[in-house]
This record gives C-alpha cells, sequence and structure tokens, in this order.
C-alpha cells in the first residue's frame, strides 16, 4: 500500500503473513480507526513504516510473532492512539525495527511499555467491556481527554462530534484512541 488514507473503518478478524488488518503502508495515514483481532507473522494490528501516521486509532486485541498490535518497520508516528493488549513473542504491543534516526514516535498515546514522548500514558485504558468488542472508554479512563488537539479529527469512529467535555472540567480535548467519551 503506497500512499492513501485508511479513515473511520473498524478492521477486525484478518490473517496475513505480515500486516494482519493493514499490511504495507508506507506514506499514507490510518486515521480513527478500531484494529482487533486480526493475526500475522508480523504485524498483528499494522506493519507500517517510518512514513506511516496512525492517529486516533484502537489497536488491541490483536497477535503476531513480532509486534502484536504494530510492527513499525523503521517507524512510524503514532499519535493519540490506542495500543494496549495485543499479544506477541517479540512486542506484545509494539516492536520497532529501526535505525537510529527513524525510529517509531509516540505522542499523546497510550501503550505498554510506556513509550517516550509527550503526553503518553502506559495505564490500562479502560475499554468499557473488550470481550464484548466494546472499545469506548469508561468514565475513569486514563485516555479521556488526553489527546493532543491539534491532530485530532473532528468526528469519532461512530461519527460522535470530536473533542468534548469528556471529565466536566468545561474544557473539552480529544480523546485517546477511535471513540470520544460522551458523559
Amino acid at each position: 500500500y503506497l500512499g492513501g488514507r485508511i479513515e473511520r473503518c473498524l478492521i477486525r478478524g484478518n490473517t496475513a503473513r505480515v500486516g494482519g488488518g493493514v499490511a504495507g503502508m508506507f506514506h499514507g495515514f490510518v486515521e480513527n480507526c478500531l484494529v482487533v483481532g486480526n493475526t500475522a507473522g508480523q504485524g498483528g494490528g499494522i506493519h507500517c513504516s517510518q512514513y506511516t501516521g496512525i492517529r486516533n486509532c484502537t489497536i488491541a486485541g490483536n497477535n503476531a510473532q513480532t509486534g502484536g498490535g504494530i510492527d513499525a518497520f523503521f517507524g512510524g508516528r503514532i499519535e493519540n492512539s490506542i495500543v494496549y493488549f495485543n499479544t506477541a513473542a517479540q512486542g506484545s504491543n509494539v516492536f520497532v525495527r529501526a535505525s537510529p534516526d527513524n525510529g517509531a514516535s509516540f505522542i499523546f498515546s497510550c501503550t505498554a511499555p510506556l513509550p517516550m514522548g509527550e503526553g503518553n500514558t502506559n495505564a490500562d485504558p479502560l475499554f468499557v467491556n473488550m470481550a464484548a468488542g466494546d472499545f469506548r472508554l469508561q468514565a475513569s479512563s486514563a485516555c479521556m481527554d488526553a489527546a493532543s488537539s491539534a491532530v485530532a479529527p473532528t468526528n469519532d469512529l461512530a461519527g460522535e462530534t470530536r473533542p468534548l467535555d469528556g471529565n466536566g472540567d468545561s474544557v473539552p480535548v480529544p480523546d485517546m484512541g477511535s471513540y470520544e467519551y460522551r458523559p
């Protein structure tokens, strides 16, 4: 896949050798997507390059040998996203194949272990009910009102306006992940 955008999509239940959900994403964006239940040898959820942007996505419950959630082939930019509860022999959530000058960058995102970068957290995102496929955030989630307004899309995966004031402090701030918390 060279260039382009994948927006507001549910990418679920796929199997591939590389990139179970999204493979070989070069020079493009994956935005506002829910990527769940995919399997691959590399990159259970997404296999990407340093020219890939992953923005306001929820990537969970994927499996691979390397990079259960994301196999970052020489990097990538992950913003306002949740990459959690994935499994792999190497890099359960994220596996970075990088040289020193083009590693993956995380900002305002939730994953474990905690990556360097502004606004990141490694706290459990507290999905409403992952087992039942409900990846919306609970009211006490650290991912609520914790994303960057600079790059957030104006609607979430369900079409909800973004940002909302989820924590009731009268300051609407976007949430991490593909769903905006509605109080």
